[in-house]
């Protein structure tokens, strides 16, 4: 609701009659900061618990099915303790829960109806960027550890080998590149590759790194097959 005292502030004139706002209308200057003032001072104890407000809107959040009910009743009650009015017809109610893989929602999409020609690239894109399944859903990988230095005891014992790419092809079709760093010294050794096979990797680890070097101790990769092969 408009200040009383305000009002006449926000008159305007139409053909038959001057009229001025009694609710505050989001075009008015400065009506966004008023708002977030006010959404501030009501929901105080509820804000960043079980309550978020942007904009214009305000998101009754809660983690389980069962305390909903009793966080939206808190915050019906500061609603009317405050002689407030929400719209009914901007309501929603929705759970935020795991997505599948890409070809299960692009399944589901063909059967509500829709397609266009970039179909499978956007669910792929959508899952990727996920901001709620990257918090919350479950993982497959190893329980997450604090991080802790890699360190090498002695020159060229322990190197790291990676392969990076594709990249946009050069001459020869050349558009991957295998590089290794010894985690002593940060020597590093790289090599352009056309295709990315183990007897590749074999032929560089043996002219680059035995060759020159020595037997590594200890190689770190990914276990990528072209280096568990």
């Amino acid at each position: 609701m408009m200040y009383p005292p305000n009002e006449v502030h926000t008159s305007f004139i139409i053909d038959h009659a001057n009229y001025c706002y009694r609710v505050m209308p989001f075009g008015l200057k400065n009506a966004g900061a008023a708002y977030q003032r006010l959404m501030d001072k009501v929901f105080h104890q509820q804000i960043g618990r079980n309550m978020e407000v942007y904009v214009d809107d305000m998101v009754v959040k809660t983690t389980s099915a069962i305390d909903h009910a009793a966080d939206l009743a808190e915050v019906f009650a500061q609603v009317r303790k405050h002689n407030m009015r929400l719209n009914p017809e901007k309501y929603v109610f929705g759970v935020i829960g795991m997505h599948s893989r890409a070809r299960s929602m692009v399944t589901r999409v063909l059967r509500a109806g829709y397609y266009w020609p970039t179909l499978k690239l956007d669910c792929q894109d959508y899952i990727q960027k996920c901001k709620e399944c990257q918090q919350f859903g479950n993982t497959h990988q190893q329980p997450p550890e604090a991080l802790h230095h890699m360190m090498s005891v002695w020159p060229f014992s322990q190197w790291g080998m990676d392969i990076l790419g594709p990249f946009p092809p050069a001459k020869g079709q050349l558009k991957f590149l295998l590089v290794v760093i010894d985690y002593f010294t940060k020597w590093i050794e790289a090599c352009p590759l056309a295709k990315i096979t183990t007897e590749n990797v074999q032929k560089f680890i043996w002219k680059n790194i035995i060759c020159r070097f020595r037997i590594p101790h200890t190689p770190v990769t990914d276990n990528g097959r072209q280096f568990i092969a």
